[in-house]
């Protein structure tokens, strides 16, 4: 597949996510979240229908999750777990323009300057772990639950400093 064939069977796959979260949402009250295998059985139908398959190619599973975790890293859905997703407020505010514009006028770039504009507020940071926002004063995230202090500073048993390199505590001598 050429790479404007990859790019537009993208592009339908995220603007018919969008779409479809945003009617989920609003049917069934805002923050609700969707699941992954709904996307992708509805991607996955839509795309069986005879005429879409010569425009836009073969439509997989993993082709929808590629999808998803494309708008995630856009900040326009956010990964609750494994299979749910929910739209964050700019998802919402792009889903509802994308509803209003027909398919061909819809840029490749899914509306890049509201995109390009900062996702977190400066009194948060994402999580190194599992990519979430979080308080910059936060000792643990609320949504994975590790700590966020760097490991191996302290000894979990004992609670003296550690160097990077140990295995061993100098203190009480446990495994690090």
């Amino acid at each position: 597949m050429t790479e404007t064939k990859e790019s537009e069977k993208f592009k339908v796959i995220k603007v018919s996510i969008l779409k479809r979260s945003l009617e989920y949402e609003e049917k069934h009250g805002f923050g609700k979240t969707t699941s992954f295998s709904w996307h992708e059985g509805k991607t996955i139908m839509k795309n069986f229908a005879f005429w879409n398959l010569p425009s836009r190619g073969i439509i997989t599973f993993d082709d929808v999750k590629t999808g998803i975790f494309q708008l995630e890293k856009l900040g326009l859905v956010e990964i609750v777990d494994l299979k749910n997703l929910r739209l964050t407020p700019k998802g919402i505010e792009v889903a509802k323009e994308l509803r209003t514009v027909k398919f061909e006028a819809i840029p490749d770039n899914l509306f890049i300057d509201k995109i390009a504009a900062p996702l977190q507020p400066s009194n948060v940071r994402l999580c190194p772990h599992c990519q979430k926002q979080i308080e910059l004063e936060s000792i643990f995230c609320e949504s994975c639950g590790r700590s966020l202090q760097k490991e191996n500073d302290f000894c979990n048993y004992c609670g003296a400093e550690i160097r990077d390199e140990a295995k061993f505590c100098a203190n009480c001598g446990r495994t690090i």
